[in-house]
């Protein structure tokens, strides 16, 4: 009797994996449509790696500061087993807010170092400052940052849960839209591309 249990159990848990699996490497892009002639304009760049988006704002001093969103187990501890991956997309778990600061330079090494694709774009200095502003303000409220020398990231854990119906992606769509973009539907989200400025 045990045996069928454990079998149908075991053929649910592949089935699973195999649809998160499928849903991660297929799943829905998300096209941002930069604002329009925005007031004041700054520079912003969409972060891009192969499964993991982030934000980069500039900042008063010059500097530029990145700011990502991710499962606090994966991102923040770098627990990234294959076989965490359907638990993760499947049901919440602890969400984490990461950040570092980067000197101009930097910047533009990112997508040699790290293999990342940078996309810029025009946004109001008012909404920028304001977002910025709010990130930090969300990030100082989560507790003694854990420092990830592997990617130079700080993180705190975040109120927000992390899962497939809010990931990464979610997370900078959000914050896209506070700076004037505006998005293309979709009900899930796990790419991100950005239109050529208007």
């Amino acid at each position: 009797m045990a045996r069928p249990i454990l079998a149908r159990a075991r053929r649910a848990v592949l089935a699973s994996a195999a649809l998160v699996a499928l849903l991660v490497w297929t799943g829905c892009a998300v096209t941002l449509r930069p604002p329009e002639e925005p007031a004041d304009p700054v520079t912003v760049r969409l972060l891009r790696t192969a499964r993991h988006s982030a934000l980069l704002l500039p900042t008063p001093d010059g500097r530029v500061v990145e700011y990502g969103f991710g499962e606090w187990g994966w991102f923040a501890q770098n627990r990234e087993s294959w076989w965490r991956v359907p638990r993760i997309f499947l049901f919440p778990s602890e969400g984490t807010l990461g950040r570092r600061h980067l000197a101009p330079g930097e910047v533009e090494r990112l997508t040699s170092a790290e293999g990342a694709r940078l996309a810029p774009f025009e946004a109001s200095r008012a909404r920028v400052d304001a977002l910025r502003e709010r990130l930090d303000r969300e990030f100082a409220a989560g507790g003694e940052p854990h420092h990830d020398p592997q990617d130079r990231l700080d993180f705190v854990r975040h109120e927000r849960s992390f899962w497939m119906a809010y990931t990464c992606h979610d997370a900078v769509v959000e914050w896209a839209e506070e700076l004037g973009c505006r998005a293309s539907w979709s009900p899930l989200r796990f790419a991100l591309e950005l239109e050529a400025n208007p």
